[in-house]
């Protein structure tokens, strides 16, 4: 465990992780506290363990490809942008699975942070969110993009975050246990052009899904809860709330109603539905 370890890890912060994406055109998956729990046969909310994800997991932490991008939490090194309660809940996590985070993050490569699909609630820095915002919104200007997410996500409903795109379609996944169904999902996207940008919203699903892609070609960007920290910025949330209309796992997931859409746009964007 000590061979070639190097600890804390570096990692870049939000300013340097979105310069390197832009500058790049590379693709990312993201590590929080959900993945290294899973990587620890630990399950989530939404998601149960499994030996094969676990597996996966490690193998996308410990690539060293060029053209990926892996990102693990900016807090970990620095905890200066964080509100308090955010540094309370971070301080008990890396108590809880530092050594996790130790034993597969401890490498010579730079990571990007994790954090910058979440910049508003951990922070309320208005600034901080609109330059993450923004500079993951240049990474669709005038392409076309393909969302795998949830099947109760709808990601980029109701607000304005890919009004840039050049078109949008969809492929809608399981809420609970998605990775269970991630040779299903891999194959119906794989029949799309490679000059589609995929965005990934599928929690630890998404993390192993977007190396998938990545090693068959394609660009994907893991951008997890980006559509609600959206949502929350534009609202000034100071704690998380439900989302008309959104599945939000973190503000009572399935114990809160979700309604339905009726929105055209959105259900002629759906290109694939995998129950």
């Amino acid at each position: 465990m000590k061979r070639n370890k190097v600890w804390p890890p570096m990692i870049m912060g939000k300013a340097e992780t979105l310069e390197y994406i832009n500058k790049t055109g590379c693709s990312i998956g993201r590590y929080g506290d959900g993945e290294v729990s899973l990587m620890a046969m630990i399950g989530i909310g939404f998601q149960r363990p499994s030996w094969k994800l676990r597996k996966e997991l490690i193998e996308v932490a410990r690539s060293e490809d060029p053209g990926f991008l892996v990102c693990a939490p900016v807090i970990i090194i620095d905890k200066s942008e964080l509100v308090p309660e955010s540094v309370k809940w971070w301080t008990a996590n890396l108590r809880l699975m530092g050594c996790v985070w130790k034993h597969y993050f401890s490498s010579g490569r730079k990571f990007g942070d994790t954090q910058i699909t979440r910049p508003w609630l951990n922070t309320q820095n208005q600034d901080l969110a609109v330059m993450c915002f923004s500079g993951l919104e240049r990474e669709w200007i005038g392409r076309d993009i393909v969302l795998i997410e949830g099947e109760k996500s709808r990601v980029g409903v109701g607000n304005n975050f890919f009004k840039a795109a050049k078109s949008v379609k969809r492929i809608l996944c399981p809420v609970r246990n998605a990775y269970s169904k991630i040779d299903e999902i891999y194959d119906a996207a794989v029949t799309f052009p490679k000059t589609s940008v995929f965005l990934l919203a599928l929690g630890p699903t998404a993390t192993v899904l977007s190396y998938r892609l990545y090693k068959a070609g394609f660009r994907a960007l893991d951008i997890g809860h980006m559509d609600i920290e959206y949502e929350w910025f534009l609202m000034k949330a100071d704690h998380k709330v439900p989302i008309k209309s959104k599945y939000v796992n973190e503000a009572g997931g399935e114990k809160v109603f979700v309604d339905s859409v009726t929105d055209e746009e959105y259900r002629k964007e759906i290109v694939c539905v995998i129950k």
